[in-house]
């Protein structure tokens, strides 16, 4: 290790870099960096505190780092060039079960942030295709959801039956009783579909006040008879 540097650096200075090739291990002696994951790893960002270290996965690999390091505040680090690294490793048993160890730390890690990052895609994704007001999906799903429907038509799939709805004079309430009135009421007429069209069934707010249900293995008459049910359900719920 005497052979090794000690270096100071400032904030935000980048140590590694997906652009660029490394062939040291940092030890981080004081200070704190920041580890920014680019976004197919979810675009997270960690901290590495004293005592952490950096750049071994590119040792290892002779690739790339996965991510950009760079220092979070003013920091110290012993800088270990390959080629020392991979001595200290066959001279030192101690050495290459420690750094296995902290090696299988790093990936634990490593894999609990894309976990968590997976699940925070999940739910984003769940709301952008999810209308706020009523909890039904929203028009940007049912216009990818319909296309795949219907490809699946094509294919020799049972049949599939649309059935497009809306409010009557709902402008005409809104005038007259306000728009908190008005989203009451959408949030009614959200759960008189929800609760008719279960099952593979597919609801949704279309905009405004109109609505659509995409009904898999539905033809026509049953659709038809559906629709009947709901304006049944709208007229006692009045």
């Amino acid at each position: 290790l005497d052979h090794c540097e000690v270096i100071s650096l400032e904030k935000d200075r980048v140590l590694l870099s997906p652009d660029k090739d490394n062939d040291t291990i940092y030890v981080l002696m004081d200070g704190r960096l920041a580890v920014q994951f680019d976004r197919q790893r979810g675009g997270m960002r960690t901290y590495i505190d004293k005592g952490g270290w950096v750049g071994e996965m590119s040792v290892i690999d002779s690739m790339r780092p996965s991510a950009t390091v760079m220092t979070d505040t003013e920091s110290q680090l012993l800088a270990i060039n390959a080629s020392i690294w991979w001595e200290l490793i066959e001279r030192s048993h101690v050495a290459a079960r420690n750094f296995l160890h902290a090696l299988s730390l790093r990936l634990r890690q490593d894999n609990k942030l894309i976990t968590e990052g997976m699940q925070k895609q999940l739910i984003f994704s769940e709301k952008a295709q999810t209308d706020s007001l009523t909890g039904l999906r929203n028009r940007h799903w049912l216009e990818e959801k319909l296309p795949e429907v219907l490809r699946e038509q094509d294919v020799g799939y049972p049949p599939c039956s649309v059935v497009m709805m809306d409010i009557d004079h709902f402008k005409q309430f809104n005038d007259q009783y306000g728009h908190l009135a008005g989203d009451t009421v959408l949030q009614a007429f959200g759960e008189i579909l929800r609760f008719h069209c279960h099952g593979n069934n597919v609801v949704g707010r279309y905009g405004g006040e109109e609505f659509l249900a995409i009904l898999p293995g539905m033809g026509v008459g049953e659709a038809k008879a559906l629709a009947e049910q709901i304006r049944k359900a709208c007229h006692l719920y009045h």
